[in-house]
């Protein structure tokens, strides 16, 4: 499991810039550093699969916790534009990502399964 710490955020962060670029649903001149990191990320929980030999991470995924809807993230701002009204606590899962390459395997399945598994915990 990948750390979250500083650096571990930032293999996170590119990975999620290169499978958005990959797909073209980036302005790429917004992260000139080609890292997307966003200010729920230090609040949120994350989830890497790294493949073992070579501890490349393929696939990433966020569950982000809401116990406020005074929260100022950009999730609850929308909720309230689109006028849903959630109960509390809520959560986001969002920030799922996988290479191309490794589509197809169930990542992205099984990323959703724990992060639906530790929201029903919180």
């Amino acid at each position: 499991m990948l750390p979250t710490d500083a650096r571990g955020m930032q293999r996170i962060g590119e990975l999620r810039y290169k499978v958005w670029e990959e797909e073209n649903s980036i302005n790429t001149e917004l992260f000139p550093n080609r890292c997307w990191i966003d200010p729920m990320d230090t609040e949120a929980r994350h989830w890497v699969v790294e493949i073992e030999d070579t501890g490349e991470v393929v696939a990433t995924a966020r569950l982000t916790l809401h116990t406020s809807l005074e929260d100022s993230s950009r999730d609850v701002q929308i909720w309230q534009r689109c006028g849903k009204h959630l109960p509390l606590p809520t959560v986001d899962l969002g920030r799922l990502v996988v290479l191309s390459v490794h589509r197809g395997r169930g990542l992205a399945q099984m990323l959703n399964k724990v992060r639906i598994e530790a929201a029903r915990d919180m």
